[in-house]
């Protein structure tokens, strides 16, 4: 291989890495912007941390995460047509459970942009505390955000208690 290719392979893979370890940082700026400036929700359960997470992650990898979608956007100007092809970004759930420190998260990504972090810490043997942090809709009223907030904290008490096997 001649030092021109060689050069060319390095410089590709040194891209690489930096494009994957700065989607990492933007995602992580992403989730921390959102626990810092986003007041956490408590939920009280009855249930193990082990098993709320564990049925928290069935429920968010099986009914949350979901890929981008592709659809063509035409727009016509001046009697010329032109047709693009807009993506929606891939919904993804990060999920850590730390046994040693009695904690576990998960965390739901829009494309790069954190949109929940979920926590969970036992109280007790048989009780978990659930601590909810969620985006809100930027251009939504307060009556619409404390109405979606309320529906996904419902949710999540739900989807915390129970093995479920459909989405709700």
């Amino acid at each position: 291989m001649s030092n021109k290719n060689t050069y060319m392979t390095l410089a590709l893979a040194l891209s690489a890495m930096l494009t994957v370890s700065g989607c990492a940082t933007s995602a992580k700026n992403s989730l921390n912007k959102l626990v810092t400036s986003t007041p956490s929700n408590d939920i009280v359960l009855p249930v193990n941390y082990l098993d709320a997470y564990a049925n928290t992650k069935a429920y968010y990898n099986k009914c949350v995460a979901q890929a981008g979608v592709s659809y063509p956007n035409t727009v016509t100007t001046n009697g010329v047509t032109v047709t693009t092809m807009a993506q929606t970004p891939d919904t993804t759930i990060s999920s850590n459970l730390d046994r040693d420190h009695q904690t576990a998260s998960i965390d739901v990504f829009m494309g790069r942009k954190a949109q929940q972090h979920i926590t969970f810490e036992p109280k007790d043997a048989n009780t978990t505390v659930v601590r909810y942090y969620g985006s809100k809709a930027g251009l939504r009223s307060k009556e619409h955000n404390d109405k979606k907030l309320a529906e996904r904290l419902t949710t999540l008490k739900t989807v915390s208690q129970n093995q479920l096997t459909e989405c709700l």
